[in-house]
This record gives structure tokens, C-alpha cells and sequence, in this order.
């Protein structure tokens, strides 16, 4: 074979190793970064949030402590998506009715128009409109049951955030909504709320510290002395 051939024929042989190299490499990036597993058996899990607290696709998926899959997709969707949305949207228009019912004139009407209305405020933050999508390692599927919840953490106080799902108690495994099992969601205090209540354990340490310095004022070190 001529020398040139011989070169050419080497080249193109490097080519395709390095070509397989890189292809083997991304596949290992993705997989990693997004949570693809092309490799692995897996099965698809759907759940519905209020708030995800910023989580994001390939987050990893953790049972008791076990990364067990990844998160494939985080939308908004509209909120009949959700069958569990109707009897909040129910229990809105029933005090939205009693608002309306109300005699403006009546004494303390100001103050009970004000507490339906917030709670109100506090069942619109139940709606679950945000669908994550999960994608869950088929050999650890079967710790997964009916009363199984998925709830949202976070490594730290300002880590990112990751899906934990609880182990459950009851036989069987969840429900399934075409081609995901669906799995129940943890309704949990979100980002405004845990201010919120930071924002209060402040303000009560500030009471105390002024009735602790008025209490001191009081005493007379003459007395004590």
C-alpha cells in the first residue's frame, strides 16, 4: 500500500476514535447534567406543586436519603391539570360568596370580610400549577406506594433544591395518569412564609429585649448594693 494511503487510512482512523470519544463524553455530560439515563431501565413520575422553590430539570430524586433518579421537566400548567385544584377553587367562590353576603354597615363586618379574605390569599397559594416530572430508576420503584409524598429540600440553607420522596406505608404502587405514576405532593411553607416567621421570632426578641432594658431600669443598685 502507498505511503500516502497508509497515512490517509491512519488518519481517518484517529477520525473515528476521537468522534467516539467525544459522543461517549457528551453522553456522559448529559447524563449527568440533565439526568438522562439511556443506559438504565426507568420509570416515568409525575407530581404537582404550589411552589418548587426554584428547582430545577436534573435535580437529583432521593428516597430516604438515596438518589434514586432525576428530574426531568419543571412547567407551569393550568391549574384544571390538577384534579385536586376543583375543591379549592370551590372553597374560594363559597367565601367570595359570603364576602358579597356581608352587611358593610353590621358591626365588625370590616374585620370578617378581612379574615375571608385572607383566607383566601392562603388557599390561592395552595393551587398546583407547577408539574414536575420525574424520572425514577426502575429498580427502586417498588419502594414507592400509594401514600408515598414528594416534597421539595435544599443542601443547606441556600443549596439547591432536590426532590425527596417519602417511602410510604400502604401496598401498592401509586396511581398511574397515562404514562407516569402520579405521586402525591407535600404542601409546604414556602420562601415568604419561612420569612415570614423569621420576621416574627425578630420582632417578639425585640419586645422582649425593651421590656428586659425597662426592667432593668427599674432595679436601683443602691438597693441592691
Amino acid at each position: 500500500m502507498p505511503p500516502k494511503k497508509q497515512i490517509a487510512l491512519a488518519q481517518l482512523k484517529v477520525g473515528i476514535f476521537v468522534t467516539i470519544a467525544l459522543l461517549l463524553l457528551a453522553t456522559l455530560i448529559l447524563q449527568q447534567s440533565w439526568g438522562l439515563n439511556w443506559f438504565t431501565k426507568s420509570a416515568s413520575a409525575v407530581t404537582y406543586l404550589p411552589d418548587v422553590g426554584g428547582l430545577k430539570s436534573g435535580a437529583p430524586v432521593w428516597l430516604a436519603g438515596i438518589e434514586i433518579g432525576r428530574v426531568r421537566s419543571v412547567s407551569i400548567v393550568p391549574p384544571e391539570v390538577y384534579p385536586g385544584n376543583a375543591p379549592v377553587y370551590r372553597r374560594i367562590e363559597e367565601m367570595q360568596g359570603e364576602i358579597r353576603e356581608i352587611d358593610p354597615l353590621k358591626p365588625g363586618a370590616a374585620k370578617m370580610i378581612d379574615e375571608l379574605q385572607d383566607n383566601i390569599r392562603a388557599l390561592k397559594r395552595q393551587i398546583r400549577i407547577v408539574e414536575v416530572e420525574l424520572e425514577i430508576r426502575q429498580q427502586h420503584l417498588n419502594r414507592i406506594s400509594r401514600d408515598s409524598e414528594v416534597s421539595i429540600a435544599s443542601r443547606g440553607l441556600i443549596g439547591d433544591s432536590f426532590i425527596d420522596i417519602s417511602p410510604g406505608t400502604f401496598g401498592g404502587l401509586p396511581p398511574r395518569r397515562g404514562d407516569h405514576y402520579l405521586i402525591e405532593g407535600l404542601q409546604q411553607p414556602g420562601f415568604r412564609e419561612i420569612m415570614a416567621g423569621a420576621n416574627d421570632v425578630v420582632a417578639n426578641f425585640g419586645v422582649l429585649s425593651e421590656q428586659f432594658k425597662t426592667i432593668t431600669n427599674k432595679i436601683n443598685p443602691e438597693k441592691i448594693g
